[in-house]
This record gives C-alpha cells, structure tokens and sequence, in this order.
C-alpha cells in the first residue's frame, strides 16, 4: 500500500481477558513517518480497550494530519458508533473525530487483504500491554521504533 502524502494511516487494536485486563495498541502512519503505542488498565472490557486506543492514536496525531483523509484501520468498527457502556470515551472520540477537516475512511480487518499481518502484530502488543498492567496499573508507552518499522516492512 503506497502512502499518500495526504492520508494518514491508523491500525487499531484492543484486547481484554478475564479478571478484567485489558490493553490496546496503534500504529500511525503519516507520510513517510511511522510511530506506535501501546498501553494497559485494569477493571475494563474489550470495548473501553478498542475506545481508548483510537482515542489514543487520533489525540497524537500532528496537525498537519487533521486536513488530510484519515484512514482508520479497525478490526470492530462497531466502536465508531458510540458506545452506551463507556460514553465519555465515545464523547472523547466523536470531539477528536469533529476536529479533523479531513475525509473519514474506515478499513475492516474481515475486509483488508492484509489484515493477519496487521492484527497478529497489533493484537501481540494489546497482549503484552494487558499483561504488563497486571502488575504495574494502567500506563501507555511507545512501541519501539524497530518493531514499528518491522510491521510497516511486512503488514503492509
């Protein structure tokens, strides 16, 4: 898939297990850069962990990105129409979406001929940042630069 230089790239995803962990992750991609993150709470669901890592990706975009169509790589895109459960995350989401002058286009996994690659290395991040909450709490962190470039070399 060639970058566009008006489209930036959003792959997302959130994950949850039993005892109520749960984590997200993202990768962004603008122009030629490329950048992810990955992050953990405790005492939440899929949904909220979906939720917050859109929030997450969109809030760091750069404002050069807001013009330009945003393409939103999502393996539910159920999370894009609001949620009854967690509504101020919904309220946080619709705000950051509303900002953008830009066009919306939204990617299904089920539909994206290279959605294994995208939602193996993104589900494995979401994964380890349940875990890692487990024991530290909720936290965000960048994923490192290398295994960015390793899911722009082969999910893309």
């Amino acid at each position: 898939m060639a970058a566009s230089a008006n489209t930036t790239d959003v792959w997302i995803h959130g994950a949850c297990a039993g005892g109520g962990y749960g984590g997200w992750s993202y990768v962004v991609r603008e122009g030629e850069q490329w950048r992810g993150a990955a992050g953990g709470a405790t005492r939440t669901d899929a949904e909220a962990m979906a939720l917050t890592g859109l929030v997450a990706a969109i809030e760091a975009l750069g404002e050069a990105s807001k013009a330009g169509q945003l393409a939103l790589h999502l393996t539910d895109v159920a999370m894009l129409n609001g949620s009854d459960t967690h509504p101020e995350l919904a309220r946080r989401l619709a705000k950051r979406l509303a900002d953008r002058s830009g066009a919306l286009k939204v990617v299904e996994a089920k539909t994206a001929a290279n959605a294994a690659a995208w939602t193996a290395f993104l589900a494995s991040w979401a994964d380890f940042a349940r875990d890692r909450a487990k024991t530290r709490g909720a936290f965000s962190a960048p994923i490192p630069k290398l295994n960015v470039a390793k899911f722009a070399q082969d999910a893309i």
